[in-house]
């Protein structure tokens, strides 16, 4: 992108915004606008005035700067003039404040009015009065800019003139650096402006601020006679000016930001587009089918494989916002979404997008520190970032999707691998320093959340009876073995191999989970009456004290929180009663033979 370009498109779009809101707000928007410079430049008239009681109680006589109109009979009437003006100017400067607030509302309700459109978007009201306000700061800004260089020029034209050059320069080198070079260059050098404009815009105002000083310095051993007052008041004059700039280019580029929204706003004939997912142009081109490729065989090459026959193919995976490709010799790859079994193994790219590249992290801290084997998981081979996506890839086993008949037994059978795999020290050490388990989540804040829909007496004191049993929940659920637990198991993210193995492709939303979590009642029942649970006994040496409702507890609780999570309050009322009644009666209810 050519930086000078969009700037300049820019500018014209804003100067188009601004008339639109003089059209239909002609005194609000000036008087917004006009308002928020008045409260400048009051505070900088306020915070210049101490300054000069300083130099008058600084010493017994009258500094030559205020020998035209201050005497010594007249000096303790200055001095409190000037310090009752300051205090004045500063109110002034917080009413403006104030005024300019009102009328910004009263405008941003104008516009909203007028452009007659169905709610657009959460908090529209509050979002209106917010770019209106935006809009207008950022026009008082300028304006103080533009009033303080004029200001400037005035009363010392040589370190003004300076300033005003060093702001161009400092503009065209920083918007030429983005605007040259090859396309890759100039995208890495916009995405670093956009990352880091902040720091940026404070490190150029700081800079030029500190030469206009270097600059005023060498005026003083130029000129014999400089005025020390206007030297002083230049000094805090530029200092102001270069705030201003700041926050004028602040204030454009996060109106940039959100264009389309106030292109919905305040243009009757636009409508509110969906904006483009952050990196989501740029998905486009760095994973088109020859630029996937050409990274493909050069990654294979890098490993030792054949350039020439790798392939990369689109994968319909079973995530959002994560790209799949399959990477593969010629003869090894067949139609990637039929998933037809083949010969050899492959090897499954993923690309997440920047709102799941954590989900990418997590998954990545999993696979490096489990055996892969035990829970039916890929191998992790590589990983990286290209720009802001992050990449990973896994070496598949040659297979195919389960088949239809065989899905339900395939996700039991995964879930009591997972049941039976002891999850490494590290991973329960550093899982429960991070995120609080199920015992520590459905608490009694949660569960409140179901009175809301307690409307009878009976339904609130069912509530109040699982919570006076909560506590004891919880303990009996601290004493159940964890295991990883993945809700992404499902047909779209299975492969089944020859061996009749099944190979799970998503991990990203892991978590550690009490053994009887996310199963059904039914099928621990079966477990029970099938031997599974003394087989699960035995592989993960669980105490005779954890029994076997204490696993339909497990189950129970998770699906009480996912209830709640979904405002399913009916759904989880019942849910509750369900509990209390078959999961975890009272001890008087219990049967004497229930283990």
């Amino acid at each position: 992108m050519n930086l000078y370009r969009a700037s300049w498109r820019h500018l014209r779009w804003f100067a188009s915004v601004w008339r639109q809101l003089i059209r239909h707000t002609p005194f609000a928007a000036p008087m917004t606008a006009g308002t928020l410079l008045i409260s400048q430049l009051a505070q900088v008239v306020a915070f210049l005035l101490p300054l000069k009681v300083i130099l008058l109680l600084g010493g017994n006589g009258i500094p030559r700067y205020f020998q035209g109109f201050v005497t010594m009979e007249t000096r303790s009437l200055w001095i409190v003039l000037l310090c009752a003006g300051a205090v004045l100017l500063f109110a002034v400067s917080q009413f403006m404040d104030w005024l300019a607030d009102r009328q910004s509302q009263r405008g941003a309700l104008v516009v909203l009015d007028n452009a007659r459109k169905i709610t657009l978007f959460n908090d529209q009201d509050a979002g209106v009065r917010e770019q209106y306000r935006r809009l207008c700061e950022a026009m008082a800004e300028g304006a103080m800019a533009l009033v303080g260089f004029g200001v400037g020029l005035y009363l010392f034209p040589t370190l003004f003139a300076f300033l005003l050059l060093v702001v161009v320069v400092m503009a065209g080198a920083t918007l030429g650096l983005a605007s040259v070079g090859s396309a890759d260059y100039r995208h890495r050098v916009e995405r670093w402006l956009n990352a880091n404009s902040k720091g940026l815009l404070r490190i150029l105002g700081s800079s030029g601020f500190l030469l206009g000083f270097l600059f005023l310095v060498f005026e003083f051993y130029r000129l014999s006679e400089l005025n020390l007052l206007i030297a002083i008041i230049s000094l805090i004059l530029s200092r102001r000016i270069f705030q201003s700039l700041t926050n004028f280019v602040n204030g454009q580029i996060r109106l940039a930001e959100q264009r389309q929204r106030v292109d919905a706003l305040f243009f009757h004939e636009r409508q509110l587009q969906s904006d483009t997912s952050r990196g989501g142009q740029r998905f486009w081109e760095l994973f088109a089918p020859a630029a996937r490729l050409a990274r493909s065989r050069e990654w294979i090459r890098a490993r030792g494989g054949r350039d020439a026959v790798a392939s990369s193919r689109w994968w319909d995976g079973g995530q959002s916002n994560v790209a799949w490709f399959a990477l593969a010799e010629e003869s090894s790859v067949r139609e990637a979404s039929t998933r037809e079994p083949s010969d050899r193994e492959s090897i499954l790219e993923k690309i997440y997008l920047p709102r799941q590249r954590s989900q990418g992290n997590h998954e990545t801290y999993l696979l490096e520190r489990i055996d892969l084997g035990a829970v039916h998981a890929p191998r992790l081979l590589d990983k990286g970032q290209i720009e802001e996506f992050l990449w990973l890839h896994l070496l598949c086993p040659p297979g195919a999707a389960v088949p239809r008949e065989r899905r339900g037994e395939m996700q039991r059978r995964i879930l009591f691998d997972l049941w039976c795999y002891v999850p490494p020290e590290e991973i329960v050490d550093s899982y429960l320093r991070s995120h609080p388990p199920l015992w520590a989540r459905v608490d009694r804040a949660l569960v409140d959340k179901v009175l809301l829909a307690a409307e009878e007496s009976a339904e609130r004191e069912l509530v109040e009876a699982f919570q006076r049993r909560l506590e004891e929940m919880q303990r009996r659920l601290k004493a159940v073995p964890l295991h990883i637990y993945n809700p992404d198991v499902s047909d779209r993210n299975i492969l089944l191999d020859e061996q009749d193995s099944p190979c799970v492709l998503c991990w990203g939303r892991w978590s550690l989970e009490p053994i009887g979590a996310g199963a059904t009642p039914r099928y621990l029942v079966q477990a029970r009456e099938g031997e599974m649970m003394g087989a699960l006994r035995q592989r993960r040496k669980i105490s005779q004290k954890v029994t076997d409702r204490d696993f339909l507890l497990a189950a129970g609780l998770h699906e009480l929180e996912r209830l709640i999570e979904r405002q399913q309050y009916r759904r989880a009322l019942r849910h509750i009663e369900h509990v209390l009644q078959d999961v975890y009666p009272p001890p008087e209810a219990t049967p004497a033979s229930a283990s």
